[in-house]
């Protein structure tokens, strides 16, 4: 079992701690208990949330699937590493080192995906707990974060990157982010803003700036970005647009390759994205955004977080 990831573990329902963890279960009351599988908590409310224990013992794909990212499987490889790729997130590398100055205590990250390592690797003295909503790439622990099953001001910081687009209600994965982040604490959200509809059906939105910014109405700005900008969002769907014009996998394998070599060069317009957002022309229609915002637990009217918008240059 991950001993990093039962401190301040409280019930999804009633929000009250767990009274005994054994080897194979929490338990929070004598009807509420959920089940520890090969060493990772399973701690979701089946009357709530989208997600079944059963589904996610058995590992049924739902927001990932294993393979798309398997670079063992010679598809996968061939895809990853020998196409031209349609999008150079350059700078992603020295955000997320970036991150590390923070000094953070402990982390949380929500919907880590395959990249459990890279997060526990990137933190090596931070006490990191990586999350998702299936155990396909072993996380510390399985929750909903539309419930994040932790007490109050637990981490000094959160990560979900390419996450908010695939919960049904972000506005309240947003409240309960802000609940579980300490004071001073620092939240990082990416996601894209012109993507296609991908790992359905758990794909329920697109965020354009001020619309991730409104989320967290506790939280100020510390810094802004563009991921991947509107060069690759040209690139990734003119892409789409050929493959799906053909329903034969032969000819849509053969559109992929296809397309790589037709548009995998217009990347390269894209301007540098390092910095903070100062130009709203980037804005227009990038493939993606992020924001890293700091709690301060100010609660800030809807024409505040407007206004905010305004400081962007033209």
């Amino acid at each position: 079992m991950k001993k990093n990831c039962l401190g301040d573990l409280i019930s999804p329902v009633t929000k009250q701690k767990s009274l005994q963890v054994t080897e194979n279960e929490i338990i929070f009351s004598e009807n509420e208990k959920y089940i520890i599988a090969n060493g990772i908590p399973i701690i979701i409310n089946e009357q709530e949330g989208l997600f079944s224990v059963s589904s996610i013992v058995s590992n049924v794909e739902t927001t990932q699937q294993y393979s798309y990212n398997d670079i063992k499987n010679f598809k996968t490889y061939f895809r990853r590493k020998i196409l031209p790729s349609l999008t150079n997130d350059k700078y992603f590398d020295e955000r997320y080192t970036d991150l590390t100055a923070i000094n953070p205590t402990k982390v949380l990250v929500l919907g880590s995906g395959q990249k459990v390592n890279f997060y526990k690797t990137l933190f090596p003295n931070s006490i990191v707990v990586t999350s998702d909503v299936h155990c396909l790439f072993s996380p510390d622990i399985v929750f909903d974060a539309h419930s994040i099953p932790y007490a109050d001001k637990t981490f000094d910081l959160i990560i979900a990157g390419q996450v908010l687009e695939h919960t049904m209600k972000p506005w309240i994965v947003a409240e309960e982010m802000q609940r579980v982040i300490k004071l001073e604490g620092y939240i990082h959200i990416e996601t894209p803003v012109n993507f296609p509809y991908h790992a359905h059906p758990y794909d329920f939105y697109r965020f354009t700036y001020t619309g991730l910014r409104s989320l967290f109405n506790k939280c100020s700005v510390y810094k802004s970005f563009i991921t991947e900008g509107n060069a690759s969002a040209a690139a990734v769907l003119n892409s789409e647009f050929v493959i799906n014009l053909f329903s034969n996998k032969y000819l849509r394998a053969g559109a992929l390759f296809a397309a790589r070599f037709l548009f995998g060069w217009m990347k390269y317009f894209d301007t540098d994205n390092k910095d903070n957002i100062k130009n709203l022309r980037r804005l227009a229609s990038p493939k993606g955004i992020g924001i890293t915002f700091k709690y301060d637990g100010i609660q800030r009217t809807d024409k505040e977080l407007l206004n905010e918008y305004y400081s962007i240059k033209k």
